[in-house]
């Protein structure tokens, strides 16, 4: 809703943020309706933006998803976002042989190389972002960790350097300027 209110402001590029999140948490939960939208919100929003390279994108990837979750009906909408983006791109024969499709209500056979293709090449991308995901939350776990211990150690070393600071105070006779607060019982 709040990409399609940024789309109708003009707001391309703000729209174009809310429905890559969109599509991102789409495929997280492996919602393949929600997916089909997104990638339809983003060629339409990139197609209104004159940004015909993507949007041309992200059509054939709605097309990849509608293959892979068997769905008709946005089949038909993948066909019809591609035909408009071809005509904008002034490609006139791919525009009307992706219009004739929407006209007549033309599917790909479930049997072509074209389908099978695209369904095996959406599964591997899928297990590899999965496998990417993995990596990136034991990534951002081990850095975390290592930004503690780098900040820990930082910690210590002024805490060191307060401690020496005060020492000296106290073997000169002057009062600690600095106290530190110990949270030991």
């Amino acid at each position: 809703m709040l990409g399609s209110l940024f789309r109708h402001m003009g707001a391309y590029k703000d729209a174009r943020k809310v429905f890559e999140l969109s599509r991102d948490m789409a495929n997280d939960f492996e919602d393949w309706g929600q997916l089909i939208l997104a990638y339809e919100s983003i060629a339409k929003t990139c197609l209104e933006d004159t940004e015909y390279a993507n949007s041309l994108v992200a059509a054939k990837k709605m097309m990849q998803v509608c293959w892979f979750a068997n769905s008709p009906d946005f089949e038909i909408s993948a066909y019809d976002q591609l035909g408009r983006t071809y005509f904008y791109l002034q490609y006139v024969s791919r525009a009307e042989f992706y219009n004739n499709r929407v006209r007549y209500g033309v599917r790909e056979n479930p049997q072509s190389v074209e389908r099978k293709i695209a369904t095996e090449l959406f599964i591997r991308n899928q297990k590899l972002k999965t496998k990417m995901n993995k990596h990136e939350k034991l990534g951002y776990r081990l850095v975390r960790r290592r930004h503690t211990k780098i900040v820990d150690q930082t910690v210590q070393d002024y805490s060191d350097i307060l401690e020496a600071i005060n020492l000296i105070n106290n073997l000169r006779g002057k009062k600690p300027h600095i106290m530190l607060i110990d949270n030991d019982p």
